[in-house]
């Protein structure tokens, strides 16, 4: 085999798939997408969600449904989250 080869195959040998989420974290990271969750609004369960610059949508549940129908009608990509980060969990509370 020809280095060029060699060093080809051992490549090929490392591929690994990404750990599951991993596009998810990036992408909100990044600021390219928006992560959501449900939470007990002021008037009932409602989707919150938010990225780095903050809340980006509050809507009830009886607005949208599931969870994959407000992912749907989200204007930017969005990533469930089992929970709002602290700093955001604590401006919810108030």
């Amino acid at each position: 085999m020809t280095n060029s080869k060699t060093i080809a195959a051992e490549l090929a040998a490392l591929k690994r798939s990404a750990p599951t989420g991993m596009l998810d974290r990036v992408m909100c990271g990044a600021d390219l997408a928006d992560e959501f969750t449900e939470i007990d609004g002021p008037t009932g369960p409602a989707y919150v969600a938010w990225n780095g610059r903050g809340i980006t949508a509050f809507v009830p549940v009886d607005a949208v449904g599931t969870p994959d129908a407000f992912r749907t009608q989200h204007p930017r990509a969005a990533f469930h989250a089992d929970a709002p980060p602290p700093s955001l969990a604590n401006r919810l509370d108030r």
